[in-house]
């Protein structure tokens, strides 16, 4: 079972998040991270599960095409979606896996392909996401680390905005500044972090930034 504090946290985010959107018109927002292994694409999940407890219709994309693991996670099958919508050799409505929860409709990345930044950056991609915008309340968009590849970056215009996912001292002052750089100069709308695997029983007052977040990797 999901420990309560966790679920709440969650319920939490997901009130901020409503919050950050209730000012643009797209419903639509990208969850990504700094660099490997953060979190990123468990905390998508969660982020997903929780605004589909609302009864709002909700959409889940798994855009890290070249490391994806939403399917994993929900036991789907993964020989089309995404990349293969993209391309058209599919179409949404017999790739798309439906009430996989309930409220929660997955589009998972599909087969590997070759040039995922050129298929995130392609009109279809941007085309596909207005479209989808009027049959959901919300579409969430995992995306793979920024400091890593620029996929993130590349679908700005489909977007309102972007969660960065950091871990409680794994991910290093550098890559945060990093990623933010590379996040300002793309223009793109910062809707804040989430911290994960927050050590709470270490300080019982307000921690430092540059302390909890080593300036080199160990």
């Amino acid at each position: 079972d999901v420990p309560f504090n966790v679920i709440e946290n969650y319920k939490l985010l997901r009130t901020n998040i409503v919050f950050s959107l209730s000012t643009n018109d797209k419903k639509v927002f990208a969850v990504s991270s700094a660099s490997l292994s953060e979190g990123k694409s468990t905390s998508t999940i969660n982020i997903a599960i929780a605004f589909a407890q609302t009864k709002n219709k909700v959409l889940l994309i798994d855009a890290d095409m070249r490391k994806s693991v939403v399917h994993k996670a929900f036991s789907l099958e993964n020989k089309s979606g995404l990349s293969t919508v993209i391309g058209n050799m599919t179409n949404f409505d017999e790739t798309v896996h439906k009430n996989v929860i309930e409220n929660l409709d997955v589009l998972t990345s599909g087969v590997t392909v070759p040039n995922p930044s050129e298929l995130l950056a392609s009109k279809n991609f941007e085309e596909l996401i207005n479209t989808l915008s009027d049959r959901y309340d919300y579409i969430i968009i995992d995306t793979p680390p920024i400091n890593i590849v620029s996929d993130a970056l590349t679908i700005k215009n489909s977007i309102a905005g972007i969660m960065l996912v950091v871990n409680y001292a794994h991910t290093t002052y550098n890559d945060i500044e990093s990623c933010m750089k590379k996040i300002k100069i793309a223009d793109m709308n910062m809707f804040g972090f989430i911290l994960n695997n927050v050590n709470i029983k270490k300080k019982a007052g307000y921690y430092s930034f540059e302390e909890d977040f080593p300036k080199q990797k160990p």
